[in-house]
């Protein structure tokens, strides 16, 4: 028997629901649709260390201190290399969200959410949605995580996806 598991799932228009706040909408569209801005915009913020850093320590991890340096430095290596604007620029544009439920419902294997427990994260309660939409979707939160569980709790999400995996 097959199963999905997926992590933080989202698809950023859940439920008909754009997650990204209007006001960050209204001005990232135009910066990053305008052909003059558009790579200027991309390297002022993600080709600086401590945009990266900060990132992860507000969004990506429940405890800010325990952001590991290797994480930034991987960030910021793969945010400089070439192209990579491109795979970035539309997430902040809005072009790449869509609603993650209707594929969720046509998914016929038992299906596993694993996602951080840090209740400031808003994936929570997305997840909890997505969770009510099969009666074999089940949701696995890990304690002390919050938007990178699989980097600040490598082993409790190795542990979750074994589990998960066991017959």
């Amino acid at each position: 028997m097959g199963r999905l598991i997926l992590t933080n799932p989202t698809g950023l228009k859940d439920f008909g629901e754009n997650s990204f706040p209007l006001l960050a909408r209204a001005i990232l569209k135009p910066l990053t649709e305008t052909p003059g801005l558009r790579l200027a915009f991309y390297r002022a913020l993600f080709h600086r260390r401590g945009f990266i850093a900060n990132w992860y320590r507000q969004q990506g991890f429940a405890d800010p201190g325990a952001v590991p340096e290797e994480v930034i430095d991987g960030a910021l290596y793969s945010a400089t290399r070439p192209n990579a604007a491109y795979s970035a620029l539309p997430f902040l544009t809005g072009a790449l969200h869509y609603d993650i439920v209707p594929l969720l419902r046509r998914v016929a294997v038992p299906t596993r959410l694993i996602l951080g427990g840090d209740p400031r994260f808003v994936g929570v309660a997305n997840a909890r949605r997505l969770a009510q939409l099969r009666a074999d979707i089940a949701t696995i939160t890990i304690e002390g995580a919050k938007a990178c569980p699989e980097l600040e709790q490598p082993e409790a999400v190795r542990q979750a996806i074994e589990a998960a995996l066991a017959p």
